[in-house]
C-alpha cells in the first residue's frame, strides 16, 4: 500500500513538531517522521561567519530538488539516507538517517506548501497557524536550549529573515492547507479531528488494496513479520512488559507466545489438524515459542496447497475463540487466521514506541492496513 504522505506546516515556532509527533502517538499504525529542517543545502563551502548571514527562510535555501525526490521515493515504498543537519555549524554533519517508507509520513517544516513540487507530493495538508509573539517565545526557546544559539543572534535572524520571509512565503501558503490548526498541538479538538480524517483516508485505501491481496502475499509477509520479530526478541530479551490496546499485558516475549498458541488452536480447529493441549503452549524457551507459530504456518500451507477457488468461497459457519460463531467464506477465515499474529505484532510495535524503543521494532510495514 502506497504510504500516505502528510505536511504540517506553520511559522517558526509554532508547534508542527508536536502536532506531528501527536500524529505519530496516536493513529495506532507505523508512521515515519521527515523535517523539512534537515534539507538545508550543504554550506560546508563557507566559512561559519558567511554561514550565520545566509537566509534560513527563504526557499532557496532549502535543496528541494533533493527533498523532493526523497519524498517521492518514500511514496514508492522505497526507504531514503535522510541527511543529518548540524545547526551549531549551519551545515549538514556528513551523517544520514535511514527512513523506512511506512504507513503514514508526517513531513514538517515552514516552506513545504511554498514550492508547488513539494506541495503536490502530500495527500493531507496541515497548516499551523499560532500568533506571532507565542512563535517567537517558543523559538527563542529552542534557539537557545537545543542549538547552541546566543540571544543577540536569534533576535537578528528573527527581525531580519523570520518574519519577513514568515510573511512573504509561509503565511500566504495557508491558503493551499486542506485542514488549518489554530493553536497547534494545544488544541485537542483540532488535532482530534486530523486523526480521525487520517484515519478515514487510510481505511480507504484498505479497502482499494484488500481485495488484490492474495492469500499466499499474507503468508509470505507473515514469514518476514515471524523472522524480523524472532531476530528481534534474540536481541531484546530484557524488552519490557507492555500494554496492547486491547487490554492484554505482559512480557513481549510471553505476548508473542500467547499469539501463536492461539493461531495454532484456531488453525487447528479450521483446518481439522488434532488440536493441541492448552498446557503445552507455555514454553518460554524462544525456539519453543516460534515452533508454535512455524507449526500454525505450516497448517496453513498445507491447506492451502489443496484448496481451490471453489473451496475457499464456501460459506462456514465457525465458533471462533473470541467472537463467538460467525459465518463466513472459508478464505476470509483463513485469512483471520494468518493476519491474526500481524494485527497483534502491530499493537506490540505501538505499545513498544511508547515505551520509549522508537524506531526499534521490527515493523517496517503493517500490512494490517491493505487486509481484505
Amino acid at each position: 500500500m502506497k504510504p500516505l504522505i502528510v505536511g504540517v506546516v506553520g511559522g517558526s515556532g509554532s508547534g508542527k513538531t508536536t502536532v506531528a509527533g501527536a500524529l505519530q502517538d496516536s493513529l495506532g499504525v507505523a508512521v515515519s517522521l521527515v523535517d523539512q529542517d534537515a534539507y538545508y543545502r550543504d554550506l560546508d563551502h563557507m566559512s561559519l561567519d558567511e554561514r550565520r548571514h545566509v537566509n534560513f527562510d527563504h526557499p532557496e535555501s532549502i535543496d528541494t530538488e533533493l527533498f523532493a525526490s526523497h519524498l517521492s521515493e518514500l511514496a514508492a515504498g522505497r526507504p531514503i539516507e535522510k541527511p543529518v543537519y548540524d545547526f551549531a555549524a549551519h551545515t549538514r554533519s556528513g551523517r544520514f538517517v535511514t527512513i523506512e517508507p511506512r504507513d503514514v509520513v508526517v513531513v514538517d517544516g515552514i516552506l513545504l506548501f511554498a514550492d508547488a513540487r513539494l506541495r503536490n507530493l502530500f495527500d493531507i495538508k496541515i497548516f499551523v497557524d499560532v500568533a506571532d509573539d507565542v512563535r517567537f517565545i517558543r523559538r527563542l526557546l529552542r534557539d537557545l536550549t537545543e542549538r547552541g544559539r546566543s540571544v543577540e543572534d536569534v533576535i537578528r535572524q528573527y527581525l531580519g529573515t523570520v518574519r519577513p520571509m514568515h510573511l512573504e512565503f509561509v503565511e500566504p501558503s495557508k491558503r493551499h492547507a486542506d485542514v488549518i490548526i489554530p493553536e497547534g498541538g494545544e488544541n485537542r479538538v483540532g488535532v482530534e479531528m486530523i486523526l480521525a480524517h487520517v484515519q478515514r483516508e487510510l481505511g480507504g485505501r484498505r479497502a482499494t488494496r484488500g481485495a488484490a491481496v492474495s492469500l499466499q502475499e499474507l503468508l509470505a509477509y507473515r514469514d518476514g513479520e515471524t523472522a524480523r520479530w524472532r531476530s528481534w526478541l534474540a536481541a531484546h530479551p530484557d524488552a519490557p512488559d507492555v500494554r496492547l490496546a486491547d487490554g492484554e499485558s505482559g512480557s513481549v516475549r510471553g505476548l508473542v507466545r500467547h499469539i501463536f498458541a492461539v493461531e495454532l488452536r484456531y488453525g487447528q480447529r479450521l483446518l481439522g489438524a488434532p488440536v493441541t493441549d492448552w498446557p503445552a503452549f507455555r514454553q518460554q524457551n524462544l525456539q519453543d515459542i516460534f515452533a508454535l507459530g512455524d507449526e500454525s504456518r505450516s497448517l496453513v500451507a498445507k491447506y492451502l496447497a489443496q484448496a481451490t477457488d471453489a473451496s475457499l468461497a464456501e460459506p462456514l459457519t465457525f465458533e471462533t475463540l473470541t467472537a463467538g460463531t460467525v459465518t463466513a467464506t472459508r478464505r476470509k477465515l483463513v485469512v483471520n487466521l494468518v493476519t491474526h499474529g500481524i494485527r497483534h505484532w502491530a499493537q506490540i510495535a505501538t505499545a513498544l514506541r511508547q515505551a520509549g524503543y522508537s524506531d526499534q521494532w521490527p515493523h517496517d510495514l503493517l500490512l494490517s492496513d491493505a487486509l481484505p
